[in-house]
């Protein structure tokens, strides 16, 4: 590891040592999404994908991909995230995919249930179906997604960058096995939302609870890797967001990497207190996934921050 990298590591760690942290479900998904099913690596796939209402074939959309968690649904990712509605405000299609076994092949596992699917062709397969029918600006491509969601959209981020702007995992980190190997083709954008306190998917890092096992590397060493692809320099901004919601237990802050190759960034939101959540969701119960932030909402504060950060 280069000497930046080290001295990255330091500096976002002396930052983020500096503060400390002072269920019901909505139904929020919009109408207009449908069940879709694609042939991709020998399976029949399927997603969600939501078109707002005011869509124009005329004119070039944003595409956003949103992953869910180990056993999870495309579905319940379109539920809690609220992502319908952020996309009919914005103007983006967002696409929900549904895993093998109700899971993503993230680079973790050594068992061929899952290492035989390649997740990842199914990905550059539904850019290509759905660019053919909602013209799709393939500049304005972006992934997010929760745990091994979040991990696998890591994934994407090494072996498909040529075809995403920006991805935004969220209580995911990169696969550890996936470290060495890891080299992606262009720069990428990366905004990653996790909890100081997230019991499942480390801070720091370590074995994933799951069906086929694998550990992930920790988040300060990941986000170091993409300090040094995307060529980033000088030091991080910082901003405490306002505690908007004292009764959630729960404060953040953001460090900011602004000065990186292409116009990349590469972004942390660090919640103290937060667990293994969806900030401003309700991706899990208190008693399972810990605290959930209210401070801010990731569904906006991702989309945000994909709509800065096209391809040059």
């Amino acid at each position: 590891m280069s000497h930046k990298t080290h001295y990255s590591i330091s500096l976002i760690i002396a930052l983020l040592l500096a503060f400390t942290p002072s269920c019901t479900r909505r139904n929020r998904v919009a109408q207009n999404t449908g069940e879709y099913t694609l042939q991709a690596g020998g399976l029949e796939r399927t997603y969600r994908l939501h078109v707002p209402p005011n869509f124009d074939g005329n004119l070039s959309w944003p595409l956003v991909f949103v992953f869910h968690g180990g056993y999870g649904t495309g579905e319940v990712m379109e539920e809690v995230t609220g992502f319908d509605q952020v996309a009919d405000e914005k103007g983006f299609i967002v696409v929900y995919p549904n895993g093998y076994i109700d899971h993503w092949n993230d680079g973790r596992s050594t068992d061929p249930t899952y290492t035989d699917v390649d997740d990842v062709r199914f990905v550059s397969a539904l850019i290509d179906e759905l660019s053919s029918k909602y013209n799709i600006d393939p500049k304005r491509v972006f992934a997010t997604g929760m745990s091994n969601g979040g991990i696998f959209t890591y994934r994407l981020a090494c072996e498909l960058s040529d075809r995403l702007a920006a991805v935004g995992p969220v209580s995911g980190s990169l696969a550890e096995n996936l470290v060495p190997q890891c080299s992606p083709a262009q720069t990428i954008s990366i905004i990653h939302i996790h909890g100081l306190d997230d019991q499942l998917v480390k801070f720091e890092g370590g074995t994933v609870p799951s069906p086929y096992g694998g550990g992930t590397y920790p988040v300060l060493d990941t986000l170091a890797l993409w300090i040094d692809f995307d060529g980033c320099t000088g030091s991080p901004e910082t901003t405490e967001l306002p505690d908007s919601d004292p009764s959630d237990g729960t404060t953040v802050r953001m460090i900011s990497y602004t000065h990186c190759q292409n116009n990349t960034v590469v972004t942390l939101y660090a919640i103290a207190g937060g667990g293994h959540t969806w900030p401003g969701g309700e991706y899990t119960s208190e008693g399972a996934g810990g605290k959930t932030s209210h401070d801010f909402s990731a569904s906006e504060v991702i989309w945000e921050f994909f709509s800065q950060h096209p391809k040059p």
